[in-house]
């Protein structure tokens, strides 16, 4: 970018915004296509829900809250308490 010539500049600026826009779309179909690989096997989709739901609980037990398999799950905090029937 020059500066000199706005017109230039502007064009030079459409054609980054044109190559991100086919790359994120490439990245986007890739994407999709690890997910419909995983959804269509039963066993792996098991496995990567499993998985995620690990990462979320590791994430909420880093952030001080507890996770899905706590007790009390942040009563002290005024949250949500799990209460049993049975």
């Amino acid at each position: 970018m020059s500066g000199e010539d706005p017109l230039g500049d502007a064009l030079d600026g459409v054609a980054h915004l044109q190559a991100a826009g086919l790359e994120l779309i490439a990245a986007a179909r890739s994407f999709l296509d690890a997910a419909e690989a995983t959804l269509a096997d039963p066993d792996q989709a098991r496995r990567a829900a499993a998985a995620l739901a690990a990462v979320v609980g590791a994430y909420l037990e880093a952030q001080g809250r507890p996770g899905r398999g706590s007790r009390d799950d942040g009563a002290a905090g005024g949250g949500l308490r799990r209460v049993d029937i049975s």
